[in-house]
């Protein structure tokens, strides 16, 4: 073993010590109890350290029956790569590409322009010229638009920038750049991507605006499952609330301070929502932090519409089985903004959590391809 790869399995093996540790202090635990409990959440269910902290698995409370509806990201992981050939992730995964997929199957998205790259500082000239004026003859084919311009193969809300182009230069949310020439620059110089796809911006339904204080955008989360006889199962559905200005509705692990609210059984209410804190932690919140808008009971604009929209996609995207939808609710019904053939588990989502995988479990094809569930857990 190298220098290196010891000091990667001391570090794990130290933090999994801590963590039990940490657990026999602030609870009267017998310590074989912690380190079977540890064994199944680690081992057994895959979950991460770092899960297994932010969930506090080894705290007996949490339920066998809880654990056995909440896959861990490695073991979702692995039966989405069962049921999405890895050969069609690129559908999903490359937005340009996704776009151009929805527009053909005649799914609703953002009017979408085309897409551009950027290749990173430090290239020759002779590469980066071609590729510079393409991009400035599609921004400049669109002054007067209000656009969003993101990475193709972002994720997390990643190195999204809203910016308008007229006589006085690339106005941003946060800057004006000089010329378009100046905003391809300072994206160069700050994003780790080169290609970007550019697309209308989109405010979101009034309903929605009231309840966060804001027009900028905020999905749903809706996941299907395709079943082998091709009938689709939607669950696991969330709202992304922005709790302050963030020009993005991702929960970013605190560090936005925006909220998830849970849809169960993809019944268009929210039943509670979850208000994210800087340290990663989350807590239970009933209204909204500045509009003191209930959350509870919160009807989702066009549901029903939306529920229509990602059956049709997730039919369209076959032999992708299994998909995370991004919804946009507008005051004109809802639009996909992205889809994700590799989706993570509901966030905090406790009334959500494994709405997909007894989907799975009840469908006959996957009998015996799912994860092992430990049944002898204490």
């Amino acid at each position: 073993m190298d220098r290196v790869s010891f000091r990667h399995v001391y570090g794990r093996m130290s933090m999994a010590l801590r963590l039990v540790q940490d657990a026999r202090r602030r609870r009267a635990v017998p310590y074989s109890t912690l380190l079977l409990r540890f064994f199944d959440a680690y081992a057994r269910r895959k979950f991460s350290l770092r899960e297994i902290a932010k969930l506090d698995l080894l705290d007996p409370g949490v339920t066998r029956d809880w654990l056995d509806r909440t896959a861990s990201k490695q073991a979702q992981y692995d039966i989405q790569r069962e049921l999405n050939p890895a050969e069609y992730w690129i559908l999903t995964e490359d937005k340009s590409v996704f776009y151009r997929c929805c527009i053909a199957d005649g799914l609703p998205v953002p009017r979408y322009f085309g897409c551009f790259t950027v290749p990173r500082n430090g290239r020759p000239p002779m590469v980066n010229a071609p590729f510079r004026e393409q991009a400035l003859l599609l921004l400049e084919g669109l002054r007067g638009h209000d656009l969003i311009v993101k990475p193709a193969r972002g994720y997390h809300g990643q190195d999204v920038v809203a910016f308008r182009s007229d006589d006085a230069g690339v106005v941003g949310e946060q800057k004006v750049y000089r010329d378009t020439g100046d905003f391809l620059d300072w994206l160069a110089s700050v994003s780790e991507f080169e290609t970007f796809v550019v697309q209308e911006r989109l405010k979101c339904h009034p309903q929605l605006q009231a309840l966060s204080g804001t027009s900028n955008l905020q999905t749903v989360r809706m996941v299907t499952y395709l079943r082998r006889d091709r009938s689709p199962v939607i669950g696991g559905c969330q709202l992304k609330i922005i709790g302050e200005d963030s020009l993005v509705d991702n929960f970013s692990h605190g560090q936005r301070s925006n909220l998830l609210g849970d849809i169960p059984a993809a019944g268009g209410r929210l039943s509670r929502a979850f208000l994210a804190n800087a340290d990663g932690t989350s807590q239970f919140v009933d209204r909204h932090p500045r509009t003191g808008v209930a959350l509870d009971g919160f009807r989702i604009p066009f549901w029903e519409d939306a529920c229509a929209l990602v059956e049709r996609a997730a039919i369209a995207f076959l032999p992708l089985r299994t998909i995370g939808w991004d919804v946009a609710i507008t005051a004109d019904g809802p639009l996909l903004i992205e889809g994700n053939a590799s989706w993570d588990p509901p966030q905090r989502g406790g009334e959500v959590n494994g709405e997909i995988l007894e989907a799975m479990r009840n469908d006959s094809a996957m009998r015996g391809r799912l994860p092992f569930v430990a049944r002898s857990l204490p």
